[in-house]
């Protein structure tokens, strides 16, 4: 029995009916597919060749938008190729809020993920490292973060209230050098003068402050996640435990709900058929659920999430 099941795994089988060809469609066009709900409009600014896999973006003082660029995705060193990530920096120049002119500032990292502008540069985290680069300037600031799933790299920095740039540490956790601090299941907080702390809680992907300095974090699963209790408030009662630091704020329980406009795309309609069938690996994932929420953002009192699988932005 075992040898007929091992038999019937290696049949190779012909999905072409199942996967049609799609056409893409050009960027000037695409904007046009989308559906926004009453009060939003959506404008491109900028395409390849101008941009190419964006992850993160961050605008500096002059208004120019610098992004990181994370190639690699998903195959990364583990897999043999080389780093590809890059920074760049586009400007508009005409003034007519289209980004013209593209600016390569680094090339050749592995896997870039996040970034924050500062002093002419930009922090990015770059798992297994935390780099700083500008034009003909490129430091490792911190190394050590963990590497072993390329959806569960550290992310997302940003300059909160406090002075202080803060990160999303992911699944993947590390232990920091020159610092000496762990970041397992926890975030973290950096100067340019030095300092490194960890903070209370995680997420995946996705790191972001409401206008009091409250912090909200995702996962792949949880739309929404309020950082409550902070690692410097425990820490006066280093005795005291705690059940948790974190509160789920997800609009419809944990996960919450999502209501898709476009078509199932349909390779994830057969992977989904397969899974539920056995013959591939993998959880079954709902039609209706988050299962990729990433990429957090409050703007005056609301909670902004994308969810790639089901091509939508929650709010």
């Amino acid at each position: 029995m075992r040898s007929l099941l091992l038999l019937l795994f290696l049949v190779p089988q012909d999905y072409k009916d199942d996967l049609p060809r799609l056409k893409p469609t050009e960027a000037a066009d695409a904007v046009k597919t989308f559906k926004l709900a009453e009060g939003y409009r959506i404008e491109l600014v900028a395409a390849e060749p101008q941009v190419a896999s964006p992850v993160d973006c961050a605008f500096d003082e002059l208004g120019r938008l610098w992004v990181v660029e994370m190639v690699d995705y998903p195959f990364n060193e583990s897999e043999g190729n080389p780093p590809q990530g890059r920074v760049v920096r586009l400007e508009d120049h005409d003034g007519d809020g289209t980004f013209e002119t593209r600016v390569l500032i680094a090339e050749k990292i592995s896997c870039p993920t996040g970034l924050a502008v500062w002093d002419g540069g930009a922090f990015v985290t770059a798992p297994p490292v935390l780099l700083y680069v500008k034009e003909g300037v490129r430091k490792i600031v911190q190394s050590g973060f963990g590497t072993q799933n390329i959806q569960g790299l550290a992310n997302n920095i940003k300059w909160g209230l406090d002075n202080w740039f803060t990160a999303t540490s992911g699944t993947n956790g590390g232990q920091l050098a020159p610092a000496g601090l762990g970041v397992n299941r926890r975030d973290f907080r950096f100067r340019p003068t030095g300092e490194l702390e960890a903070l209370s809680g995680g997420g995946q992907f996705g790191n972001s402050f409401d206008d009091f300095g409250r912090r909200f974090v995702c996962s792949n699963a949880n739309s929404a996640m309020h950082i409550v209790i902070e690692d410097a408030v425990l820490r006066h009662n280093p005795y005291y435990a705690v059940q948790a630091v974190t509160a789920s704020i997800a609009a419809e329980g944990d996960a919450g709900t999502v209501y898709r406009t476009s078509p199932q795309e349909p390779w994830r309609v057969l992977r989904t058929r397969l899974r539920a069938e056995g013959k591939v690996r993998g959880n079954v994932e709902g039609m209706k659920t988050f299962t990729s929420a990433t990429g957090i953002f409050f703007h005056k009192g609301r909670l902004y999430v994308g969810e790639v699988s089901h091509n939508l932005i929650s709010r």
